[in-house]
């Protein structure tokens, strides 16, 4: 697993005690997100008004979810963290949850894990650390989606590069 603190800080298979210890001290307007893959993980953001979100994905758009509780603290929130950390199936019973959905703004379709079609075209993904201009990385990962160098950008994420306009995807206008 990996615990990233604001696409700054990233720690590879922390323990129990470190991640608790990391959502304590998150401060307003910051964000923590542990995951167990690209699909997979768990993720709170600090609200200026002293609120938490909280939310968490199993392996696609379909399967995101967020805690609708009205009352989050932080200790919420590092329960949460540590209940994922361990695995247990039953981590997420405790809160409730709903069904988020996501409108794609990038018209391109995927057509494998590597590209896109766009304009009838097929154009390769741009990986994490090829960008023009380069993006400037973190610990050899993307600071938006955590995505290491070499791989492809977690779907979404503001940095990826649309291959063919080579503008950020969710800014582009290809089809």
């Amino acid at each position: 697993m990996i615990l990233s603190l604001n696409d700054d800080q990233f720690l590879e298979n922390p323990d129990e005690a470190t991640v608790v210890s990391a959502i304590r001290k998150l401060e307003i307007e910051n964000f923590a997100i542990l995951r167990r893959g690209d699909e997979d993980f768990v993720q709170t953001y600090y609200n200026d008004d002293g609120t938490f979100e909280l939310e968490f994905r199993a392996g696609s758009d379909e399967e995101h979810y967020r805690a609708t509780d009205e009352t989050l603290t932080n200790e919420d929130v590092a329960k949460a963290f540590a209940a994922y950390l361990t695995g247990r199936s039953d981590w997420s019973r405790d809160w409730n949850w709903e069904k988020l959905e996501f409108d794609d703004d990038f018209q391109g379709d995927l057509t494998s894990e590597n590209a896109y079609l766009i304009n009838g075209e097929e154009y390769e993904k741009i990986a994490v650390g090829s960008e023009r201009p380069a993006i400037d990385l973190i610990q050899d990962r993307c600071p938006g989606c955590a995505a290491a160098a070499g791989q492809y950008h977690e779907p979404g994420c503001d940095l990826e590069e649309c291959p063919c306009c080579h503008e950020p995807i969710c800014q582009c206008e290809c089809d």
